[in-house]
């Protein structure tokens, strides 16, 4: 999350109700840990439902940057969990909350972190080099939990 000024008027990501549409920015590459997608071009970008892998233009070495505002109805503590194969990584406000980074099968890995209520930058970022082709992103709290947004394809 290091450059927030470049993030257009997202849009809340995560409600209740379900999925809203997301920034994303698809990539293609071979990597064995997630790269630093400042220094690379877009193959593509644009909106997507939720965090939407699917949109990727082949099935090995790719990834994917997701940009979007989460609408937090509580101030309070709030655990954000990635499942994914290959690695990902969540930041909220550029402050790096899940580190689930490297070549691995499908796991999950979470962090906590304090908001306030309001809307905050969440950034996800995702890469494949081999195999399945994972990513799912949650968060939970005491007031509130969300369901899995996707996406396995």
């Amino acid at each position: 999350m290091r450059h927030c000024a470049a993030v257009a008027a997202a849009v809340v990501l995560v409600t209740s109700a379900g999925l809203a549409y997301v920034n994303y920015e698809y990539y293609e590459g071979t990597w064995d840990a997630l790269p630093n997608f400042n220094a690379l071009t877009a193959a593509h970008a644009g909106l997507g439902a939720g965090f939407d892998i699917g949109l990727r233009d082949q099935d090995d070495n790719f990834g994917f940057r997701f940009q979007a505002y989460i609408d937090i109805p509580r101030e309070g503590a709030y655990t954000f969990y990635t499942t994914s194969d290959d690695g990902s990584k969540l930041y909220i406000n550029t402050a790096l909350v899940v580190n689930n980074d490297g070549l691995h099968g499908s796991q999950e890995r979470g962090g906590s972190v304090t908001l306030t209520a309001g809307s905050h930058l969440i950034e996800v970022t995702y890469f494949e080099k081999g195999g399945d082709n994972v990513l799912y992103v949650q968060y939970l709290s005491l007031i509130h939990i969300s369901e899995p947004t996707r996406l396995r394809r």
